[in-house]
């Protein structure tokens, strides 16, 4: 009788131990998820603010032919002269 009460409290300790590990290894996954979301995020932000800047960059040239008129004419600073 000794022997079985001993080997079901080893038992015992053995799940909580394996279940404490896993709990310790589904908390590490959820916070590596969430960093990697954060990433992510900002990763999206940054390339949508580099193609916005291009977008209007190409509108702001495309405003400065428009109103330089045909290619034959010059345009520069006031400086210059």
């Amino acid at each position: 009788m000794r022997k079985t009460a001993n080997r079901a409290g080893f038992s015992l300790v053995l799940s909580l131990t394996i279940m404490a590990l896993m709990v310790l290894v589904v908390l590490s996954v959820a916070g590596f998820l969430n960093i990697e979301s954060r990433l992510a995020a900002a990763h999206q932000s940054s390339t949508q603010a580099r193609l916005s800047a291009i977008a209007s960059l190409r509108l702001a040239i495309g405003h400065l032919q428009q109103e330089a008129g045909p290619d034959r004419r010059v345009t520069a600073r006031s400086d210059l002269t």
